[in-house]
């Protein structure tokens, strides 16, 4: 209790600020010169966060790794393509209010209007340094393929339009992502895309606009299936549309050591992934990270550096700037 009392006053004053820059962002839409900022790695690495199940955590893996490359120094932004919007929620307070007054932009403006990301993203000033931004989530994101779907069949009914015009029309469509995020290119040195759990046409999309993909495995028989059920799917978007994806690696969470299956799962995972395809780290499972998730907050502004999960997502974030600076340790996904 004297711990979550402590808490309280730091937590309101991350999310006023977060709401009183959100409030004024819309002031000045126009204007994306505080998006980004100084890179530090060669050129901007776009990293999709992605498995077809709930509760793999996803949100968090993006979320924290994010905050944690801006703590280290680099500029960072969080796409959120989860109509759940707790990445959104984890950066952006009152986000819900805000987008129903028109006061906050959504990713679903990549797909509607083709906007550039950094048209669409919001910095966030008051934490991380100023180094971290978030293109915005909304509830209604999974009526985007649907609105799509209509541009298509509006097209379809226009004389003279081939069933190869409508191919390519969806072609089109599922590379809108990518070209948005082609505007944070250089002005970035990472972004995270937070994905939805399934297989549909907004995970497609960001795998699409991705140069790698991080996969977050928990210690269960359904994310263990799972698993081979994306990596097929993976095999397929980079047969049919990005070739150059790469596998970054997979992420073992929600660990828990004393449990047998748990500390068999890495050995479990060893006979179809070779050692490379796996972080040295694993995320052990701690109460820590639902009290942070509880309060919107990451595990950074939550507790001590000394924690032990903060120093586990620091070491992964370490392994992962290595795995991008040395291409030779990620290997492309092969189905």
């Amino acid at each position: 209790m004297a711990g979550g009392k402590r808490l309280v006053p730091r937590q309101l004053k991350i999310l006023s600020g977060a709401r009183h820059h959100t409030m004024l962002w819309n002031e000045k839409r126009e204007d994306s010169s505080d998006i980004g900022g100084p890179i530090k790695l060669a050129s901007t690495h776009i990293i999709t966060v992605a498995l077809q199940k709930g509760g793999c955590t996803k949100t968090t893996s993006a979320c924290t790794l994010a905050a944690a490359a801006a703590l280290e120094g680099y500029s960072v932004c969080v796409v959120d393509m989860d109509r759940q919007c707790n990445a959104t929620n984890t950066f952006i307070a009152d986000a819900d209010d805000l987008q129903e007054k028109g006061k906050l932009p959504s990713v679903a403006d990549a797909f509607r209007k083709k906007a550039p990301a950094d048209e669409i993203a919001v910095p966030i000033p008051q934490r991380f340094g100023g180094r971290l931004s978030v293109v915005p989530s909304e509830r209604a994101l999974d009526a985007v393929p649907y609105s799509l779907e209509a541009e298509i069949k509006i097209a379809q009914a226009r004389p003279g339009t081939a069933h190869l015009d409508t191919h390519e029309m969806q072609q089109e469509q599922l590379s809108r992502l990518k070209k948005s995020l082609a505007a944070l290119k250089g002005k970035v040195d990472l972004v995270f895309i937070d994905t939805p759990p399934d297989l549909g046409f907004l995970t497609t999309s960001a795998l699409i606009a991705a140069d790698w993909v991080l996969v977050p495995l928990t210690p269960s028989k359904y994310d263990l299936s799972g698993l081979q059920t994306f990596m097929a799917n993976l095999a397929k978007v980079r047969r049919n549309f990005n070739p150059n994806l790469q596998l970054l690696g997979i992420l073992l969470s929600r660990v828990k050591k004393r449990v047998l299956l748990d500390r068999q799962l890495r050995e479990r995972l060893a006979e179809t992934f070779k050692p490379k395809h796996l972080f040295a780290e694993d995320i052990t499972d701690s109460a820590v990270h639902r009290q942070a998730l509880a309060t919107n907050t990451t595990i950074f502004e939550y507790a001590s550096r000394s924690e032990p999960a903060v120093q586990q997502y620091l070491n992964v974030f370490h392994e992962l700037v290595n795995r991008l600076e040395a291409p030779g340790l990620a290997e492309v996904a092969n189905g």
